[in-house]
């Protein structure tokens, strides 16, 4: 069997499918229509440049938005021109930005797009569609439109009442997408109390966008949390202070089967350090810990409860990170945090990157008592050296820390206290290190350890013959540093 021949190639794309790469297409093939299509039936090509070579093709780029419909971006400007084209390519999600300009105001384009896709294109219509108040107020009705992009592009309206009306009115209160609405909204509306009255109304969330000064309103405190008491901490000191809204606030928690802790942390401190309803609310919570609780997004009191603290500290170590100082200085629980840490340091030692690196940053950055623990900043900066920027400043000068760091990466000596630039047993360790990284282009790629060299190096090293010379060898621009 010849990869060369072109049948093997459309058969071993067959057989293959969405495994077939394109990168190992050979050159005489990258402008074979057949197998490009036969490719684009399983999966889309990795190269951008191959993409490119096929813009002005209606056929390929068809078959490109079938997978994702921003491909169309790539089209030519003769494709974007192109009727039978465009219509074809709504059906796949691309909408009126991408087309030309004379076919974003084609009817036959208008009539699909709002049959197929009327969200996110409404605002791109011909402006004689946009001005027309009866066209705007129709689809915010049908709900085809996204307020945000509309006033945006169409600023003229957002403060007109007829529209935020009919934006208010088309808001379903169980839909999620739509809680934004009325945050868009002008602050004329969100201001007006008659206005405010039939928002909260409809939904009771939206008492968290209305203005500063009718959250300072004892009447329209209550309508909201009567709806949902939860609304107290978005409401003013003053009315969270008085004793009316404080009495009914309590009232309804007392009238509530079951709780959630988030519920305990959503409420004012004035209200969790009153212990009868502290103790009321921890009453109607689980008994058994047992659901993940987000530590981060909770406040107050909650996060001092040493039963909730301990609890998920058991279930994700690093949620120590987010409980209250009090907490963090209970030894116990610093003892199981600790002996986890370390643990995933090293595990994850060489490898702390994207979302795993933001654990040790977190930790390191939250956590005062871990970066003076010599235990933990050894395996830190063991596992990734620039974690050393947290270290506490007696620990700089610890020459057991000083060692086991620099042993693993000769760049943590930029972390450390400038005394061991000087001393012997360190700066033979660095020496090593850069002499082997020089010499052996495996370990370490030379570019990168010539870059290290420069920004991280010290005059003790720029002064070393020895090592210059092998450095100078791979870089001559460093007869600079010499």
């Amino acid at each position: 069997m010849r990869f060369s021949d072109r049948q093997v190639i459309l058969d071993l794309i067959e057989r293959t499918g969405s495994r077939f790469s394109d990168t190992y297409l050979p050159n005489q093939f990258i402008n074979d229509k057949e197998i490009i299509l036969k490719i684009l039936q399983y999966q889309t090509p990795w190269e951008e440049d191959m993409i490119k070579r096929w813009s002005d093709d209606s056929e390929v780029i068809l078959a490109l938005c079938k997978h994702y419909h921003h491909y169309f971006e790539y089209a030519s400007d003769r494709l974007k021109d192109h009727l039978d084209t465009v219509l074809k390519a709504i059906d796949f999600g691309v909408g009126l930005k991408d087309f030309s300009e004379r076919l974003r105001n084609h009817p036959m384009v208008i009539e699909k797009i709002l049959a197929l896709n009327p969200r996110g294109n409404v605002h791109h219509l011909p402006p004689d569609m946009i001005n027309q108040k009866e066209f705007i107020i129709k689809h915010i009705e049908n709900r085809n439109i996204y307020v945000s992009h509309l006033f945006y592009d169409y600023p003229m309206w957002k403060n007109d009442p007829d529209i935020a009306l009919e934006i208010l009115k088309s808001i379903d209160p169980h839909d999620s997408d739509y809680c934004y609405d009325f945050k868009n909204l002008s602050d004329e509306f969100r201001d007006d109390i008659d206005f405010v009255k039939i928002a909260i109304a409809k939904k009771s969330s939206h008492f968290e966008y209305i203005s500063d000064r009718l959250k300072d309103d004892l009447e329209i405190v209550k309508l909201a949390i009567r709806k949902n008491w939860r609304l107290i901490q978005h409401a003013s000191i003053r009315c969270q202070k008085n004793s009316e809204v404080m009495a009914l606030t309590k009232e309804l928690i007392e009238k509530e089967s079951k709780l959630r802790y988030e519920d305990i942390a959503s409420l004012p401190y004035s209200y969790q350090e009153d212990d009868a309803l502290y103790l009321l609310m921890m009453s109607k919570c689980p008994k058994e810990i047992n659901d993940y609780i987000d530590l981060e997004k909770l406040d107050g009191r909650i996060i001092d409860d040493l039963k909730i603290a301990t609890a998920q500290i058991k279930r994700t170590w690093y949620s120590f990170a987010d409980v209250s100082p009090k907490i963090q200085a209970d030894d116990e629980l610093y003892g199981i945090f600790k002996t986890q840490f370390i643990e995933y340091l090293y595990q994850e030692r060489g490898h702390l990157y994207d979302e795993l690196e933001r654990t040790s940053w977190d930790c390191l950055q939250n956590i005062e008592r871990c970066r003076n623990d010599l235990e933990v900043m050894i395996a830190a900066g063991c596992a990734r050296y620039d974690l050393l920027d947290y270290l506490g400043c007696d620990l700089k000068s610890n020459k057991e820390l000083a060692l086991a760091t620099v042993k693993t990466n000769w760049m943590a000596i930029r972390y450390l206290d400038p005394k061991f630039q000087q001393d012997e047993e360190i700066y033979k360790i660095i020496k090593n290190q850069l002499l082997m990284q020089f010499k052996n282009q495996t370990l370490i790629p030379v570019d990168e350890a010539v870059l290290d060299f420069k920004l991280y190096g010290f005059k003790r090293l720029f002064e070393d013959k020895e090592l210059m010379s092998l450095a100078l060898k791979k870089d001559w621009t460093l007869i600079n540093l010499v």
